[in-house]
């Protein structure tokens, strides 16, 4: 469906809320760092995990943040809270940043073009909807959202009807003038009633399940433009071009989302959708191209769900000169896709390291990031890692493993990399790996409360298999002007870190807004033992 109703308000938002850039997140001298004790510290237990004060001058100083802006929301007066994951896009010299929210708010557009001073553009307000995540779609007009069930608004808009009794199956039928229209399911005969003028970027149907097409022509004032359905619980999208195609993947689990009574693990499937976004009468328009869906799981991966995560990774392979679409899905582990035709993806190759022995340990899979060119030895190299909800039974957090991907049809383990000291998983999710990025000769891996990880890929391919060195952690946290009356998680938190060719980073603390941030390769800190890993026990292609 889409919205019928108009606009009658505008904001003027770009420029208008830039604080300015906090100092550097280090201690301002480099002798708290010259001993592996920086790692340890950065880990710290038993403590209050919501107070920032108690992570201070954890960053080491090879981090340096360098933007900022506390993202204050018009529609909250405060900075958004559960800011956690989102995407970048660069277009005719313009770096879009849109992030996911959780709450009335589903997602934010910033420019971080200076990367000194980003700016919050316009927000996009969906109050019956909860999306899962967004994508910066790659010709730079548009973002792309996946959702899941119709949720409550966390505060009704000013003189609504109580909750329910909004009948928005009619909404399409209500007056076309100005305004939101709503007539009450519980009051027969009352008719059509002028709610309130509609708040720029706020969209009032709810899209359960779906793929949404929002325009950002206009950031201040993003737009519903088309939806499909995902026929399951959107989990994540990614957007990339393939030729001349602008493409977006979304990934659907089902049959339902994890916590519904009655859930049948055994049963449980995903789907992956491509599409074309292609130009509309009224903006961009989603077109079919195809769906993939993995293989029926064998063995003990069916038993424990095959999957729980996806992601989608599509780049030309710089080796073999295919498009290739590369997906991480869970226990059922990589998938590599020819995609040189999007409308007929060829599996090429698998790779999991589920164990069913070991199921807390392994699979899991949930990003993937496949290198854009081939490394000094000539090889081309894939990196996967887990989402875990709790401390594995054997490591402090979950393993990143690194693939030789030279040949797609044959991917194998080179090298892994975990934590290099214990945790103490208190709450759900809280020091899990999460997304990941390599710049230059390093490896970024976001992981929660503990930070966004700096592991050096110097000595990768000089032997058949190597535990990777950590040589620095990003903790930085600056206080929101107006932080949000009811904060998500933990201070800091830190799900995703994403990257611009020329090095520039950025990442989304979940209440303090939008970070941009620069790592000095020439500067690692001493390196502490890695934890002991080996290569997996169980990989199966």
């Amino acid at each position: 469906m889409r919205a019928a109703w108009g606009t009658v308000l505008a904001l003027l938002l770009a420029g208008c809320l830039t604080a300015p850039a906090p100092p550097g997140p280090g201690s301002g001298t480099d002798a708290a760092f010259l001993d592996t004790g920086w790692a340890e510290r950065a880990l710290p237990m038993a403590h209050d995990h919501a107070d920032p004060a108690l992570h201070a001058n954890l960053t080491t100083p090879n981090f340096q943040v360098v933007g900022w802006d506390p993202l204050v929301s018009p529609t909250y007066g405060t900075s958004v809270p559960g800011t956690l994951c989102g995407d970048v896009v660069e277009r005719e010299g313009r770096r879009i940043a849109a992030i996911q929210a959780r709450n009335d708010i589903v997602a934010i557009i910033a420019d971080v073009t200076d990367p000194a001073k980003p700016v919050f553009l316009g927000e996009l307000v969906m109050r019956t909807t909860y999306v899962y995540d967004v994508a910066a779609v790659a010709d730079g007009l548009h973002i792309a959202v996946v959702t899941t069930l119709p949720r409550q608004p966390d505060q009704p808009p000013l003189a609504a009807p109580a909750p329910g009794s909004v009948d928005v199956s009619a909404a399409l039928d209500a007056p076309s003038d100005e305004g939101l229209w709503w007539r009450s399911a519980c009051i027969p005969g009352l008719g059509w009633q002028k709610l309130r003028a509609q708040v720029p970027g706020e969209d009032y149907v709810p899209h359960p399940d779906q793929l949404v097409l929002v325009s950002i022509a206009d950031p201040s004032q993003p737009q519903v433009v088309d939806e499909v359905p995902l026929g399951g619980y959107g989990h994540s999208v990614s957007s990339a071009k393939v030729g001349d195609r602008v493409v977006v993947a979304a990934a659907a689990m089902g049959p339902l989302p994890v916590g519904v009574p009655g859930y049948d693990l055994s049963a449980y499937s995903q789907n992956f959708h491509f599409y074309e976004v292609i130009a509309g009468p009224t903006g961009g328009k989603l077109v079919p191209l195809s769906v993939w869906t993995p293989p029926p799981p064998l063995g003990a991966e069916a038993l424990h769900g095959a999957s729980g995560h996806d992601d989608v990774w599509i780049s030309e392979h710089p080796g073999v000169h295919q498009t290739l679409a590369y997906i991480a899905a869970g226990d059922l582990g990589l998938y590599i896709l020819d995609f040189s035709d999007p409308t007929q993806p060829k599996l090429l190759g698998r790779w999991t390291d589920f164990d069913p022995v070991r199921p807390n340990d392994s699979g899991s899979f949930h990003s993937v990031y496949a290198m854009p060119t081939l490394w000094e030895d000539g090889k081309h190299y894939t990196l996967v890692g887990p989402e875990f909800g709790g401390r594995p039974v054997d490591n402090p957090t979950g393993v990143v493993r690194v693939l030789d991907t030279t040949d797609p049809t044959q991917p194998h383990e080179v090298a892994a990399w975990t934590l290099p000291y214990d945790t103490t998983w208190e709450e759900f999710l809280q020091f899990s790996t999460h997304y990941l990025r390599v710049v230059g000769h390093t490896l970024f891996v976001s992981c929660y409360h503990a930070g966004i990880w700096a592991i050096d890929l110097r000595d990768l391919g000089k032997q058949p298999w190597l535990n990777l060195p950590s040589v620095g952690v990003f903790l930085a946290y600056q206080p929101s002007p107006t932080p949000p009356a009811h904060p998500l998680r933990w201070a800091p938190t830190f799900e995703e870190v994403l990257a611009f060719p020329d090095g520039t980073m950025l990442t989304y603390e979940s209440n303090t807004g939008v970070y941009v941030f620069r790592y000095d390769e020439a500067r690692p800190m001493p390196a502490p033992k890695p934890w002991p890993l080996e290569p997996a026990k169980v990989a199966s292609a």
